[in-house]
């Protein structure tokens, strides 16, 4: 159950939710339906204490037991890509942070995902 945190400095047509939700399930390996996403475009960002026409991209991903030194690196290379083929943000202008979730810190359902997984 992934919590992606997206924002960026670019307008971003309405397409560009499913299209990226589709994207994260593959990239993470988790069903899109289980995928929170919260987008937020056209925002001020800098980097470095400037704007730029190249655009600007923070990402924030949390998520229950699927990070690593490993998985994050291939994470980040994938993200990267992929925002920088579809809203042309150059990967030196994209900071993603990883969060590792703790099972019972996290309600879903009237109840913790580790309750949920535990019922599997």
């Amino acid at each position: 159950m992934p919590v992606v945190v997206f924002s960026t400095d670019r307008q971003l047509p309405k397409e560009f939710d499913q299209k990226f939700v589709e994207f994260l399930g593959k990239t993470l390996n988790k069903p899109p339906e289980n995928i929170f996403v919260k987008i937020n475009d056209n925002q001020r960002l800098t980097l470095g204490g400037t704007q730029s026409p190249q655009g600007t991209a923070i990402l924030e991903i949390k998520a229950v037991g699927i990070f690593n030194p490993v998985s994050n690196a291939e994470f980040s290379q994938k993200i990267s890509e992929h925002l920088s083929e579809e809203i042309q943000i150059p990967p030196q202008r994209i900071l993603i942070e990883f969060i590792d979730l703790n099972p019972s810190f996290v309600g879903k359902a009237g109840t913790t995902i580790e309750k949920l997984l535990s019922r599997q």
